[in-house]
């Protein structure tokens, strides 16, 4: 079985909390979406949100923790609630485990391919899609996803690392699971002898500019030091495609009300 493991920001680190909500409940339709319904969805939060959706499989598990200011804050926050879902997750019976943004939307055919190969160790999102709110086009990633997105790692639940305490983390454990190292994982692994495969298929929906990204808010920021480069751009153009209604069923992405963009 695969368990989804989605950590939410608190109510005080949001720009907009009927927001954060609803992209919440749109990242828990997308994951819930799935053709294979052996999945299980853990929601580590300060406290559980206020959306009208439920589903037998989601689970929400409130956690006290101090409220983050800085981006350095707001990404620790999330490896400390992604690390004590995995603490809290070793009551399930489950193989493997994928964190998930709560702002991302999960392709449905993941559960279904994870399930038919419990023994691998796991897999990397090189290849997805990369989705400005409200937008009609979505850029295609087929190489450095990893690189720009949180959602992008599959691994079997023993190789995900545990404290050695509930109530104590090492610095190396909250950076392993930050915002700042999701892109490091398969290199992490090889060089323990653990090697990871490339996810055939774009796996994620990478929403950015909904006013409650952490960081990536607009491509810009993900184009760097690039942006100003004409050939960058002509690259860039080629990657664009038009948000289809079939990617739309399989990711069960659906536009978020402009209006709660501008609470």
């Amino acid at each position: 079985m695969l368990l989804f493991i989605v950590p939410l920001k608190s109510k005080e680190s949001s720009s907009s909390w009927p927001l954060t909500c609803q992209l919440l409940e749109r990242c828990l339709r997308s994951i819930c979406n799935q053709t294979d319904p052996h999945f299980k969805v853990l929601v580590v939060c300060n406290k559980k949100p206020e959306i009208p959706y439920s589903h037998p499989q989601i689970e929400y598990l409130e956690v006290s923790l101090k409220i983050p200011k800085t981006y350095e804050e707001k990404s620790f926050d999330k490896s400390k609630k992604t690390i004590l879902g995995l603490v809290y997750s070793q009551k399930f019976s489950v193989d493997h485990v994928m964190i998930v943004d709560a702002d991302d939307c999960v392709s449905n055919r993941i559960t279904a391919f994870v399930n038919n190969h419990t023994d691998a160790n796991g897999w990397i999102l090189k290849n997805g899609y990369i989705y400005k709110e409200n937008d009609l086009v979505m850029r295609h990633e087929r190489l450095r996803f990893n690189q720009l997105c949180g959602s992008c790692n599959i691994l079997k639940f023993e190789l995900w690392p545990l404290p050695e305490s509930k109530e104590k983390f090492s610095d190396e454990l909250i950076y392993f699971y930050s915002g700042f190292n999701h892109g490091n994982i398969k290199d992490f692994f090889k060089d323990k002898g653990k090697n990871l495969e490339v996810l055939p298929f774009p796996g994620v929906i990478y929403v950015i500019g909904n006013g409650e990204n952490i960081y990536q808010n607009d491509f810009s920021k993900i184009n760097g030091s690039h942006q100003g480069k004409f050939l960058f751009h002509v690259k860039q153009l080629r990657k664009i495609r038009p948000l289809l209604p079939s990617a739309r069923q399989e990711f069960g992405l659906y536009a978020i009300p402009e209006k709660l963009n501008r609470v």
